[in-house]
């Protein structure tokens, strides 16, 4: 592949992104890696290192205050100010393309055209599926407002797929939601599955600095890292907890911050549940050591929730060499990973029970969990070849790139309320933006 400008842009800030732009790298491409500052979710390392390579520019986008990622008024002001950011920045860097991912499809899309119209190629990189996601959550709260709400980021995310320069779906799943796109759709798609950066993540021994400055090295732990928000259920860790409250070496992490995490403070003050440490996010420097020290690693995703999201923390647990328990159906992407592969064990979401069982077997059964742990290991082994993931993504972007490319867009259908988006009419006409 021919040398070219390329702008990878994670929302978030996972790990696994800054690898694919350190590849690039690399590679010979010139490459800026952008993502927010300001969204609160553990973060990969982004910090410069003396290893990269001199066309690698990594910049965070900030701004300057909390995001309000449940305040969906506050948000949409936010997400317009962070979107006018990335955009000049993007300009100013003038690449060939941009591949983006993790914000919301209101930011994507306003992303996207703001990339088309300077030339720039957009290759939308699709994570989640907000519309269902928004859909679920809302319906629940709101009854059919909720739903038309849903709709509303529904057809969102099929503008951006279906007027993209190119997409990458993290699954065949999320693909053929948009299959009736397809005929009509501006650009190519691929279906790259998401990945855990390996060599970042070696395996380490149960007892090392990180679980010994924790009072961790001596006890059995059931170990959940990550967001804990909307789509989660954190009543099942607090349950967790419960269950082993009577087993002295035995505690039940959770390494998080925001809703979930608030839960579980008032939880375990109400229930006494000192078996039950609650930590911020660990530097990304220091998550070798954090899941060593777990005996077991734990991942939860509601029922609702399992169409149109994937844990990506369930890959960063395959590279520890530790048996994995998850609360999620097993028609998700990422339990679909640790049935096929043997690498843990899978729970459905209302079955507390089972889970719970679950969690004493693999605390008894060491012989299992050691094949479940060796099983999870060697598949992170085998599919995180960065590499190979990398010769994927170049082709991906070269097709957004390729000869006549890219066309005019389809015109775009404008939403019910009148606007080309709905979440920019909601924040219209919300007023002056919030302080």
């Amino acid at each position: 592949m021919r040398d070219i400008r390329i702008v990878v842009h994670d929302f978030v800030g996972h790990a696994f992104p800054i690898e694919l732009s350190r590849e690039f790298a690399a590679r010979g491409h010139d490459v800026l890696h952008l993502y927010f500052a300001d969204f609160e979710a553990p973060k990969g390392p982004l910090h410069p290192s003396r290893h990269d390579p001199v066309n690698l520019r990594v910049q965070s986008a900030t701004i300057d205050r909390p995001y309000e990622k449940y305040a969906p008024v506050r948000r949409a002001w936010d997400d317009l100010r962070y979107v006018g950011i990335c955009s000049r920045v993007m300009r100013d860097f003038k690449p060939d393309v941009v591949l983006s991912g993790c914000g919301a499809p209101f930011a994507q899309n306003q992303l996207r055209r703001a990339c088309q119209q300077s030339g720039i190629s957009f290759v939308a990189w699709v994570q989640d599926l907000y519309g269902p996601g928004v859909r679920a959550v809302l319906h629940r709260k709101l009854g059919s407002l909720g739903a038309l709400v849903g709709s509303a980021f529904t057809r969102m995310d099929e503008s951006l797929v279906r007027n993209s320069d190119g997409v990458v779906f993290i699954s065949e799943e999320f693909q053929r939601v948009f299959a009736p796109l397809r005929p009509r759709a501006r650009g190519p798609w691929h279906v790259i599955e998401n990945w855990a950066p390996i060599h970042d993540l070696p395996c380490r021994p149960k007892i090392n600095d990180w679980s010994r400055s924790r009072g961790l090295a001596e006890k059995r732990v059931l170990l959940y890292s990550g967001t804990l928000g909307l789509k989660h259920n954190p009543e099942l860790l607090a349950r967790l907890a419960q269950s082993f409250r009577k087993y002295e070496d035995v505690a039940v992490v959770v390494i998080s911050q925001g809703l979930g995490r608030d839960y579980l403070e008032r939880s375990k003050a109400k229930l006494g549940l000192t078996n039950l440490p609650l930590l911020d996010y660990q530097p990304f420097e220091a998550f070798p050591e954090v899941m060593a020290s777990g005996d077991v690693l734990l991942a939860l995703i509601e029922r609702e929730a399992s169409s149109y999201s994937a844990p990506s923390k369930v890959l960063s647990y395959l590279c520890a060499s530790r048996p994995l328990l998850l609360s999620i159906p097993a028609s998700n992407p990422s339990s679909r990973i640790v049935i096929s592969n043997n690498a843990g064990l899978v729970v459905e979401p209302d079955d507390a029970e089972g889970f719970i069982n679950a969690a004493h077997h693999l605390l008894i059964d060491r012989e299992h969990a050691s094949r479940l742990a060796s099983n999870a290991r060697a598949y992170a082994v085998s599919a995180f070849d960065i590499g190979k993931i990398t010769d994927r993504f170049e082709a991906a972007l070269l097709d957004s790139l390729r000869p006549g490319h890219p066309a005019p867009a389809p015109a775009e259908q404008p939403s019910a309320a009148g606007s080309e988006e709905p979440a920019a009419a909601m924040a219209a006409a919300a007023g002056p933006r919030p302080k």
